[in-house]
């Protein structure tokens, strides 16, 4: 009888999960649902389950596991190359498939970093479970496939979720670029992180290699050194992480800052002089929205949480649709005049 395992996994995916909620807890103009984070993280473990599938067909196809003892290292090591961007592949299929099923749902930046992480999540959750599974079965069925996977079984790692949080941001910006002249440039920064991500993710993968093929006959000093780089991948992963979230907080209070200076503009001095206008116009603007109590400070006392949020929304949708602006502005005066 199979012992279906579940808390190997959960350790495994919770220290990302913990992550993942404080990044929702910056996102300025409104909390990603619970429901499609939960939808997302099944969309990762699906895309698991379909490479593992796709990998264990081509290797069976090919025939690679029956002739691996009779080719190079270098051989082996492109086999893993070609298994991980299958790997990459399937995540990126499952996170386009999220962005049109949940088209109204990703408008900001954060979203972005949120689902396709959580994509990540879900894949690494996938991968951990089954292979935990593949230790406890004597399914033969299984173990077939256990040993087409032997050369991709060590993918496991903490950086998958991060990496596809550059991605995700740098999908978003590229995208913003595209529809906005004025942020062209945005474009170029967008496939900085798409580009640092997937570099970063070869760079883990190859040492990983290193480590589980090649030690064989490698010398301890480079293995060494290989563990070292592995490292270093991974501290780039979370760099790139931090990267993301702290240009998502300041592109948040950018969006905010930009159309409070419209909304003022605009008011004529209908817009009562003792508006505490640094609930907008600074770099931690959306500091004024959270509930969190240290923010207290940061809040203004003649305009309330409810309205403040409505005002982010309203500066959100300006941003995103700029056609109908005048209306988007109009709301935010009266919202203004009347706190």
């Amino acid at each position: 009888m199979i012992q279906i395992p579940f808390s190997v996994p959960i350790i495994a995916a919770l220290s990302s999960l913990v992550i993942l909620s404080v990044v929702r807890f910056i996102d300025v103009f409104e909390k990603e649902p619970y429901k499609l984070i939960f939808f997302n993280f099944l969309f990762g473990a699906f895309a698991y389950l379909l490479s593992v599938i796709s990998v264990s067909s081509i290797y069976s196809f090919f025939k690679i596991n029956n002739e691996i003892s009779n080719v190079s290292d270098k051989f082996i090591f492109v086999v893993i190359m070609i298994s991980a961007s299958i790997m990459l592949v399937y995540q990126l299929i499952f996170a386009t498939l999220s962005m049109k099923l949940f088209r109204n749902d990703f408008d900001t930046m954060p979203d972005y970093i949120i689902y396709f992480s959580t994509i990540g999540i879900g894949y690494n959750f996938g991968e951990v479970f089954f292979v935990d599974l593949l230790n406890k079965t004597d399914n033969q069925f299984l173990l077939m496939i256990s040993e087409n996977l032997y050369f991709s079984s060590f993918f496991s790692g903490s950086t998958l979720p991060f990496l596809m949080a550059g991605i995700g941001a740098g999908i978003y910006l590229y995208q913003i670029s595209k529809k906005r002249k004025d942020f062209e440039r945005l474009g170029n920064l967008g496939f900085l992180f798409i580009s640092f991500s997937v570099i970063t993710q070869i760079i883990f993968y190859s040492m990983n290699y290193f480590v589980t093929v090649a030690s064989m006959h490698s010398p301890t000093e480079f293995l060494n050194l290989v563990n070292q780089i592995k490292y270093f991948a991974n501290s780039l992963s979370l760099t790139l992480l931090i990267a993301s979230v702290c240009f998502a907080v300041i592109f948040d209070a950018y969006i905010i800052s930009s159309f409070f200076e419209k909304v003022i503009l605009s008011s004529k001095g209908q817009i009562s002089n003792t508006l505490n206008i640094s609930n907008f116009i600074n770099p931690f603007s959306y500091l004024s929205i959270s509930k969190f109590k240290y923010f207290s400070p940061f809040k203004s006392n003649n305009i309330n949480d409810k309205d403040l949020r409505t005002f982010a929304k309203l500066a959100l949708k300006n941003f995103n649709d700029p056609k109908n602006s005048s209306l988007y502005i109009a709301e935010a005066n009266y919202i203004l005049s009347n706190s």
